[in-house]
């Protein structure tokens, strides 16, 4: 009997040594990331000395939002064709979806960021960023917000952004 607690202690012990020898090897968890090998994620331009990464370029229905340096989103809501359009009369800084003016083929400038919107679209660009809203997106300008209508396959998507300086959106025409 004794033998067996022997051999189940040095198992234990084994084990012990072994993950606490494992955990001096690995880096901890907020080191930065230093080798050199390659790992999943977003590539990353490594050239001679450059310090730049590459330009942001790319299809995205949530360009003004991820641009806060330009546009503060301030309301949105999804679901089938009519729940947003709905949600979006209880919304104090956008109001009644008839009221609405809409922006076909228009620029709009704010900060260092330019809103082109067309006729069912828009491209936001920002230094080397340059973000397209897919088609099927409707602007408008309600008060004071910048409201991005985007219907895809059995829905839609309602955003309201309001400019960073606090102004009303004034586009000017292209």
């Amino acid at each position: 009997m004794m033998r067996y607690v022997a051999v189940a202690t040095a198992i234990v012990v084994a084990a012990m040594l072994a993950i606490l020898a494992l955990g001096r090897t690995t880096p901890p968890r907020d080191a930065p990331f230093s080798s050199k090998l390659a790992s999943p994620g977003v590539p990353r331009n490594e050239g001679a000395g450059s310090g730049t990464a590459a330009p942001l370029v790319g299809d995205a229905p949530w360009a003004l939002s991820a641009l806060p340096e330009c546009f503060r989103q301030t309301f949105e809501e999804s679901g089938s064709h009519a729940h947003p359009r709905i949600r979006a009369q209880d919304a104090p800084d956008i109001g009644s979806p008839t009221v609405w003016h809409r922006i076909v083929r228009a620029t709009l400038t704010t900060a260092d960021c330019r809103l082109r919107v067309a006729i069912d679209s828009a491209v936001v660009v920002r230094a080397d960023t340059r973000l397209s809203i897919p088609p099927r997106t409707h602007v408008y300008v309600a008060g004071k917000s910048l409201v991005l209508d985007r219907f895809f396959d059995g829905g839609e998507t309602i955003r309201a952004y309001r400019l960073v300086n606090g102004r009303v959106p004034a586009f000017t025409q292209r």
